[in-house]
């Protein structure tokens, strides 16, 4: 019997006008045009243009999806972490998976569609601090 892994979808922010970021290793874009190093996405009209370091351009999409070569990943700038908490700020963040950005009437959404495990590996490294209780961690 072939397990197969379930895929979940994380949003990583919403509404904006502009996307920038770097793929680190090749990416496919809507399975046609692989990429990678830096790239900026932006609102056009009721699409997204985008466009690469090298000046590659993509023709205006509604939505991009952006699959991994093997383990290449991504990062994106200015997402914003600890929403509505004292220590809010923006920073550069790193993601495995797929990148799937959509235009809607607001602006971009970027999505992060990740296998669950991975995921997971992610959220419990990021919940937990290396001075937290060892049976904390072994339970994580």
């Amino acid at each position: 019997m072939i397990s197969r892994e379930p895929v979940i979808r994380v949003g990583i922010f919403e509404n904006q006008q502009q996307i920038s970021g770097e793929f680190q290793g090749t990416f496919e874009l809507n399975e046609s045009l692989s990429v990678d190093g830096l790239f900026r996405m932006d609102v056009d009209g009721e699409g997204i243009s985008f466009q690469d370091s090298k000046g590659l351009k993509f023709p205006r999409q509604k939505e991009i999806v952006s699959r991994p070569h093997d383990t290449a990943s991504f990062v994106l700038h200015d997402v914003t972490i600890g929403v509505h908490f004292h220590w809010e700020r923006k920073e550069k963040q790193a993601f495995q998976g797929n990148l799937h950005v959509v235009r809607d009437n607001n602006g971009l959404t970027a999505i992060n569609e990740i296998g669950v495990e991975e995921y997971l590996k992610s959220v419990i490294s990021s919940e937990m601090s290396a001075t937290a209780p060892i049976e904390l961690l072994k339970a994580h």
